[in-house]
């Protein structure tokens, strides 16, 4: 990956960290590894999508157990279109619910 995708990998993860006070360091390097392989399948690497939904898993389990209903829901969109990736399937994320919308 080359230091322009590399900055937008640290921009993105930088982003999500500031916006979940609750990640601790094994939560961000999910957060890395999710944006390392969507830059690269983005840039037209080969990304290994399983582990990439397997940190999506643990993040939305993360959220989850924090009480982060809104994040949680949003790792778990991501993580279902990755597991529908791996089976060669498309994936149309659900509409955010509305009690989860009116959440900050």
């Amino acid at each position: 990956m080359d230091k322009a995708f590399e900055r937008v990998v640290q921009e993105a993860v930088t982003e999500v960290v500031a916006s979940c006070p609750w990640m601790d360091e094994a939560d961000v390097a999910r957060v890395e590894t999710v944006f390392t392989a969507h830059v690269g399948l983005v840039a037209g690497e080969v990304v290994d999508v399983g582990v990439m939904a397997a940190a999506l898993s643990g993040l939305a389990r993360r959220a989850e157990v924090v009480g982060d209903r809104r994040r949680a829901w949003a790792f778990e969109q991501w993580y279902q279109w990755a597991c529908a990736s791996l089976r060669g399937e498309e994936y149309r994320e659900l509409e955010l619910p509305a009690e989860l919308a009116a959440l900050a």
